[in-house]
């Protein structure tokens, strides 16, 4: 189970870094410098502080930086972040 966990989390790592370069974007690290090899564990911590709340029966997305919207489109994670 755990050789299961690694795989997805190396896939998920790989096509982050494979999405920066090809789009020639950058994340910024944690000594804020931009990379494009940045690791899943940040990317997973730079998302710590975004919500999803319902106000007035409609969904709101808070915090979501333009940061959090390339790493969200990268990954196909875009609608859950209400992008698309």
């Amino acid at each position: 189970m755990i050789a299961l966990a690694f795989l997805v989390y190396a896939l998920g790592e790989w096509a982050l870094r494979r999405g920066l370069a090809e789009t020639e974007s950058s994340l910024p690290d944690q000594k804020g410098k931009p990379t494009q090899r940045s690791t899943l564990r940040w990317v997973f911590r730079l998302f710590i502080w975004v919500r999803l709340v319902e106000l007035e029966g409609r969904p709101l997305v808070l915090n979501l930086a333009p940061r959090h919207e390339i790493v969200a489109r990268l990954l196909g994670a875009g609608r859950y972040y209400l992008l698309e």
